[in-house]
């Protein structure tokens, strides 16, 4: 009976990707477990190096964000912060410190079925580790081409949405900022533009059958708090165009992130 149950469990469950950011006392470290791919690939950020926290709280050391969010009492910020920073998108955020697959919040955000048929295969999956070092200066180059090439979710790449990135506003360098987070994503951005129209917050238009796809979902993830999302039929069903003007940079505060 019992192997035929853990039969089942094996057989049973997407073989998704999963994505896990963790932020500590230690610094931030990022996991995607990809049963595709078998691979288990993590990003470790190291305890001093700089990392931006939107929303008005500006830049601290990777070690002093957990604390400045608890504080804060903006925890929620941080999916923020791995997307802004890395162009990571954690299916599950986790404070503290210790190892990931046995924190509770993670065996229910994953499945219980999903976790098992993982903790039976891991030993199958290779496993690749990469520090994000405290001298790494600017746009992190090394991001750009690994975020993309290991950290992105499988789903993400396979739909191959193509994105055009406008900049509304009079805020330099927005549009390019947020196309890079999305690059890392996995997203194919095709366009980064400035844009002359009447859009001040944040505009997301699709074309007409997108809303089921996973990589638009995830996008919806990212810019659900304050953009408004509308189906364009000029659009094709692989396609979004995105609008980001003045007011969506105050409200990430944009301006602490160019200090």
């Amino acid at each position: 009976m019992l192997t035929a149950v853990i039969g089942w469990l094996l057989l049973w469950g997407k073989q998704e990707d999963y994505r896990v950011g963790m932020v500590g006392r230690d610094g931030i470290i990022m996991w995607t477990i990809s049963a595709e791919r078998r691979m288990i690939n993590s990003l470790a950020v190291e305890a001093k190096k700089k990392v931006w926290i939107p929303g008005g709280l500006g830049w601290y050391q990777a070690d002093k964000v957990a604390k400045i969010l608890t504080e804060e009492k903006k925890r929620q910020v941080a999916m923020s912060v791995f997307f802004y920073n890395f162009g990571f998108i954690p299916e599950a955020v986790v404070f503290g410190e210790g190892d990931w697959p046995y924190r509770k919040e993670v065996v229910l955000n994953w499945g219980v079925v999903n976790w098992l048929k993982f903790w039976f295969e891991k030993t199958k999956y290779f496993i690749k580790e990469e520090i994000l070092e405290e001298t790494a200066e600017g746009a992190d180059p090394m991001l750009d081409e690994m975020m993309p090439r290991d950290m992105a979710d499988s789903r993400i790449l396979r739909e191959d949405l193509r994105l055009t990135v406008y900049n509304t506003g009079k805020s330099d360098g927005l549009a390019g900022f947020v196309a890079r987070a999305l690059e890392r994503s996995g997203f194919t951005v095709v366009g980064v533009e400035n844009y002359g129209g009447s859009e001040d917050g944040c505009q997301i238009r699709y074309g007409k059958g997108i809303e089921e796809r996973f990589a638009f979902l995830e996008i919806r993830a990212i810019f659900d708090n304050g953009c408004r999302f509308e189906e364009e039929m000029s659009l094709r069903s692989d396609e979004m165009e995105l609008y980001f003007g003045d007011k969506y940079a105050e409200m990430l505060n944009y301006q602490s992130y160019l200090e």
